[in-house]
């Protein structure tokens, strides 16, 4: 029992590993948002696989680009490094003194001081779901964060387009720990109060390490005059309790098959990554309908 408990704390991720995943996780978020968004050119863009998955990574050509990399790069990851951030809001604005916002995509990050990890899909809560530390590895966290970024896309795709003219905003909220005299290059202080919480707020999800809680959460408003787009699919965002008892039988069925699923985090885990447009409640609809499922077979198997 030692020797398991020893081999799988040496799989967990360092804090340096940690803090590269989630300063990976913000740059190739914000580059997807740019390009999906056509915020810059896309002769701006290359492709690059990130956790299998394809995304786009930022190789700014013209100065306005270079200078908005470096915000990132040289400021907020300073800032990152350091320990002193709270929120990381990326704004898109309709006016210059920037007090119009069209969107922001609101990046929430703090140490985890209880040492579980594991992915919050959906639900934005603080206490996302956690797995014990001795039951997760660097595989299942690259899990999770595939599952956050396929969500993001997701979101990100199905936003109406932005108009002609609009300004770009970046702002760090500190931490406790932040020095009064700290200043990240690029950066000035600011005493504006923070209204970026939002109860129209869209929860992307997160990734849990035994280092940091981040997440992400977006916010779109609209006025009267302009465009609003609908989010619809069909096949993944189920209406009626019917495709949520189709969704349950199919995922039953493929866990009668894979005896490797077992537990109640696995299953969260597969539904969400299948079903990447299911909201919070769906997904624990579903989850109750193939506990419900497995208690008819038995009770067949038992007559």
């Amino acid at each position: 029992m030692q020797e398991q408990i020893q081999r799988n704390v040496q799989k967990l991720p360092t804090v340096q590993e940690s803090l590269i995943l989630v300063k990976n996780l913000i740059r190739h978020s914000i580059a997807s948002i740019c390009y999906l968004r056509d915020i810059f050119d896309e002769n701006n863009f290359m492709t690059k696989e990130l956790l299998g998955v394809k995304l786009k990574q930022f190789k700014p050509l013209d100065e306005d680009g270079k200078l908005f990399q470096s915000w990132l790069e040289t400021g907020v990851f300073d800032a990152v490094e350091h320990g002193y951030v709270r929120k990381l809001i990326f704004g898109i604005f309709r006016d210059e003194q920037a007090e119009d916002a069209i969107e922001r995509y609101v990046f929430y990050l703090e140490d985890n001081q209880q040492g579980g990890f594991g992915v919050s899909v959906g639900n934005g809560s603080d206490s996302g779901a956690r797995q014990n530390i001795f039951s997760c590895s660097k595989d299942q966290i690259s899990c999770d964060a595939r599952i956050f970024i396929r969500r993001l896309l997701s979101i990100t795709e199905n936003l109406p387009a932005l108009p002609g003219e609009r300004y770009l905003v970046m702002r760090v909220v500190y931490n406790d720990r932040a020095p009064l005299e700290y200043r990240p290059s690029h950066f000035t202080d600011s005493y504006q109060p923070d209204t970026s919480d939002s109860s129209q707020d869209t929860a992307v999800g997160g990734v849990t390490t035994p280092h940091h809680i981040f997440r992400l959460k977006v916010n779109e408003s609209r006025r009267d005059d302009e465009k609003v787009a609908e989010i619809k699919d069909t096949q993944n965002s189920p209406r009626s309790s019917e495709s949520v008892d189709a969704i349950a039988s199919q995922i039953y069925k493929f866990l009668d098959g894979n005896r490797d699923i077992n537990t109640q985090q696995q299953v969260q885990t597969l539904i969400t990554e299948r079903y990447p447009h299911l909201t919070s409640e769906q997904t624990k609809t579903v989850m109750e309908r193939i506990q419900e499922i497995g208690v008819k077979n038995k009770e067949k198997s038992t007559r």
